[in-house]
């Protein structure tokens, strides 16, 4: 890392984005512009059929945020005009293998020529996504950047940002390790492929094409994946005590989860098996999400790189911006956010977790910090050996970590001295959260304190038609529903016992504060250990109330 001006290394540097309207992205975005203004051009790659909506979609759902508003004061009248100078909208899909989808092959040859940094910030985050989606933008699309990376002649680094929880639910001290091709978190005698998921996948879509299946019926199918894949590959699915240990009860390659009770009894979701457990839990991951963005990061372990140098950044739970471009801006309930608002809203009153449990949480804006500083180090000094990835996690865990029982006691006063308001404009009140240590102790919690009394609840609701107590039964029963949906969709973290490694990042944070003065390193800060976390979460639900809570 030479002593240039870390901003100054942007300068007329052409950078390509994938995933631009991501909430990552957008920061990334809006810091590179906002810091070097001399940047040559920012391609950035989102889904849309043509260029005009590709670039109203920038417009909407990119730099016509709030995000952009400091952006927008220093450049007044000119901010669009800057903006359209050093942006241009690409419409693309890194699903696609052919250049990504960019039909354009004038601007595809452009980038060709004058790309000299990719971030991919590609992915699909959802648990539930169809497996061929998961698949094709997280595991396969990474092998799609990667080829077009090798057409870029003056390419100088490829980063990749991935996620932390790619190691899924090991415990202790978590390294910055690579994964390698078909490594798997678990013993199996199963050999983990992705040409081979992507088989599956593409043999079920051509049977349903075959019978000319609605995209309704598509999608259902692949949601409910599981059994068929199975047995093609004469794999079984778990047996009815490890159904039991996740909580569900097991039929035909599917689950029922309760959810709350219906006017004639219990009422539960099917969900399928195979994107929900099976491919994911088969291998030791516990959902489609994880499962393939570790499928992603093999890819590259075991793709020809062509000298390519890799960055892969592992950040942990990213939350709201700690100071840049300003604190507090969030956008979408993220991870832990989904029970802050849940508690603030008074539906969570009891939980799953250890109070000790340590949440690693790290802002969003200390995260692109992080990329941008791996970039110019590894680029200047060529600390990454052409065809070797280095990885950097970034988290809070190992420096500064905060408890579960911390974040409930911060939370606690905020709501108490800052109420949500309910639909008739009443103060919302918060109670002390049971948190219940595992999955045996909250099936019984539940059963007890709130399954049965709304069952009693409702019996008294039938026996009076409705004229009493329906609006509590209602209530009652969707404060359950919101509990045992959050519970499913977060016990791997919420029960996680690991702590990530981050002896790469502290490297590079050593080597940039020896090179750069205070004022460059307070830019470009991502040392968890600065965050105070009273004063950050303050501001957080702050930004929760202001961006998310409608």
């Amino acid at each position: 890392m030479e002593s240039e001006n870390m901003v100054q290394f942007f300068e007329k540097k052409t950078i390509l984005v994938t995933g631009a309207t991501g909430f990552l992205a957008k920061i990334l975005v809006e810091k590179l512009l906002r810091v070097e203004p001399e940047v040559k051009k920012l391609y950035l790659l989102l889904r849309a059929p043509d260029s005009n909506s590709a670039r109203k979609r920038i417009h909407d759902e990119v730099i016509g945020k709030e995000l952009f508003s400091v952006l927008r004061r220093n450049f007044g009248k000119d901010f669009e005009s800057f903006i359209w100078e050093k942006v241009v909208a690409v419409p693309g899909d890194v699903a696609n293998d052919e250049d990504l989808g960019i039909k354009d092959l004038k601007l595809s040859q452009e980038m060709f020529e004058s790309i000299d940094v990719i971030v991919n910030s590609a992915a699909t985050t959802n648990f539930d996504e169809r497996y061929d989606v998961s698949l094709g933008i997280n595991t396969t699309g990474v092998l799609h950047i990667l080829n077009f990376a090798k057409k870029c002649t003056e390419l100088m680094k490829y980063v990749i940002s991935l996620l932390a929880y790619v190691c899924g639910e090991r415990e202790g001290l978590i390294q910055e390790k690579a994964f390698h091709f078909g490594e798997t978190l678990k013993k199996t005698n199963y050999k983990l492929d992705y040409k081979v998921e992507e088989k599956l996948v593409a043999k079920e879509l051509q049977e349903l094409r075959g019978r000319e299946a609605s995209e309704e019926t598509i999608t259902a199918t692949l949601k409910d994946f599981g059994m068929k894949s199975l047995e093609s590959n004469n794999l079984k699915p778990p047996a009815p005590d490890s159904a039991a240990q996740l909580g569900i009860s097991s039929r035909l390659g599917h689950v029922h989860i309760f959810t709350g009770l219906g006017q004639t009894g219990p009422k539960v979701e099917r969900v399928s098996l195979d994107l929900y457990f099976i491919r994911a839990k088969l291998f030791g991951w516990p959902n489609t999400y994880v499962f393939t963005k570790a499928m992603g990061e093999m890819c590259l372990q075991q793709s020809d790189q062509d000298n390519l140098s890799i960055v892969i950044i592992r950040p942990t739970m990213i939350t709201s911006t700690y100071k840049d471009p300003f604190p507090g801006w969030i956008e979408g309930v993220r991870t832990v956010d989904s029970v802050i608002v849940g508690y603030g809203k008074g539906k969570v009153t009891s939980f799953l977790g250890s109070p000790s449990l340590i949440l690693d949480l790290i802002p969003a804006d200390m995260v692109v910090n992080a990329i941008v500083v791996a970039i110019v180090a590894h680029a200047q000094s060529n600390q990454t050996s052409a065809g070797t990835n280095t990885i950097y996690h970034v988290g809070s865990s190992l420096r500064n970590p905060m408890h579960l029982d911390q974040l409930h006691k911060m939370s606690t006063r905020h709501f108490i001295e800052n109420p949500l308001m309910n639909k008739n404009g009443k103060p919302i009140r918060v109670a002390k959260i049971r948190f219940l240590k595992n999955m045996a102790r909250f099936r019984m919690h539940m059963g007890i304190r709130a399954i049965l009394p709304l069952k009693i609840l409702q019996l008294v609701n039938l026996a009076s038609c409705h004229y009493f107590l329906q609006d509590a039964y209602t209530r009652n029963k969707r404060k359950i529903h919101t509990v045992m949906r959050l519970v499913m969709l977060y016990k791997p973290y919420l029960l996680f016992k690991g702590v990530f490694d981050d002896k790469n990042s502290e490297r590079l944070r050593t080597k940039a504060k020896d090179i750069y003065n205070m004022e460059i390193m307070e830019a470009f800060n991502f040392d968890p250990a600065c965050i105070d976390w009273e004063e950050y979460m303050i501001t957080h639900i702050s930004g929760l109330k202001k961006y998310c809570i409608k």
